[in-house]
């Protein structure tokens, strides 16, 4: 099965309200959804130069996140800033075409077991995106 290369699911910093959701600025959200199977998993990860950063590695776990049409030039400066990625396609609920994230691609990545994935959003408040 062939997905639309431009169909992108976010599930941590690039969703709405989240620090680098600026990233997103021209493209159309097309909905809030979550991965079809539970086949991942919502890590943190131990590395430079931000720790920790969020990342899906295989796991047994849904992820939700959001569904975003890209514009080519989001989608170049996309894979430029999630260099440590790998553009894989994905099945989600409720969307005929598989899509495509970005799957954390280090073979052994150094996870910080434990570590709550909390940020601060552009106001000031904290918001957990952790699946549980």
């Amino acid at each position: 099965m062939i997905g639309n290369p431009k169909l992108i699911f976010v599930y941590g910093t690039l969703k709405k309200g989240f620090p680098l959701h600026h990233y997103m600025e021209g493209a159309k959200f097309e909905c809030a959804t979550q991965t079809r199977h539970p086949d991942y998993d919502l890590v943190a990860i131990d590395g430079e130069p931000v720790s920790p950063y969020p990342a899906i590695i295989s796991g047994k776990f849904h992820v939700t996140g959001e569904l975003y049409d890209v514009p080519d030039k989001i989608l170049k400066a996309l894979e430029k800033l999630e260099w440590r990625y790998t553009r894989t396609e994905v099945l989600l609920e409720g969307v005929m075409l598989p899509a495509y994230f970005f799957l954390h691609n280090q073979k052994n990545p150094n996870i910080l077991p434990d570590c709550p994935l909390v940020i601060r959003d552009s106001s000031g408040k904290s918001k957990t995106w952790v699946n549980p």
